[in-house]
């Protein structure tokens, strides 16, 4: 199965878009639990995880 991202973005872009993801998430993250939403709190602390793995998972040597 392949990524289309990885058609359109070289690896060295493709690892910073995922890095500014995982910080907007992060960011959605403490907003939420400051509105004490802890459901959507945790969806993002997911979704936060789910781009640090994108990101280590990179490959930028090729």
């Amino acid at each position: 199965m392949s990524n289309p991202l990885n058609d359109i973005v070289p690896a060295r872009h493709r690892r910073r878009v995922y890095a500014i993801l995982a910080l907007l998430a992060l960011a959605l993250a403490a907003y939420k639990a400051s509105e004490g939403d802890w459901i959507e709190f945790a969806g993002y602390l997911l979704g936060l995880l789910g781009f640090g793995t994108a990101v280590s998972n990179t490959d930028t040597t090729t």
